[in-house]
């Protein structure tokens, strides 16, 4: 919702790979918000910990690709501090999975073989 009301959204195919997932992060215009200290933090100990927000991004996507039968999924809000990535609130959409072709050997159209 809060990338919503501010029109600040990035997109990437999956699966992510970890360039991915780290371009994404980068992408959105509130990203120094995440890299700066935040508001009170005296230490970098206290820093959001980016990795792991890398580490969900990576996850949802190779969720998303072993379940062709999510068509969506919204998480939001994520919480990011020192101790990792929290998801306070997810949505999934589910559409019907596509039909899987009961033949696994090579296809073969007009004598050339894929």
């Amino acid at each position: 919702m809060t990338a919503e009301l501010l029109d600040d959204r990035s997109f990437r195919l999956a699966p992510l790979t970890d360039m991915d997932a780290a371009d994404l992060i980068h992408a959105v215009r509130a990203a120094p918000l995440l890299f700066g200290l935040p508001a009170g933090a005296t230490s970098l100990a206290e820093q959001p910990n980016v990795e792991a927000l890398e580490e969900l991004l990576i996850r949802v996507s190779r969720l998303v690709e072993a379940f062709p039968e999510i068509g969506y999924v919204d998480l939001d809000p994520v919480l990011v501090n020192a101790t990792g990535a929290h998801v306070l609130g997810a949505r999934m959409w589910l559409r019907e999975a596509p039909e899987v072709r009961p033949d696994a050997g090579p296809r073969r159209l007009g004598g050339v073989t894929f």
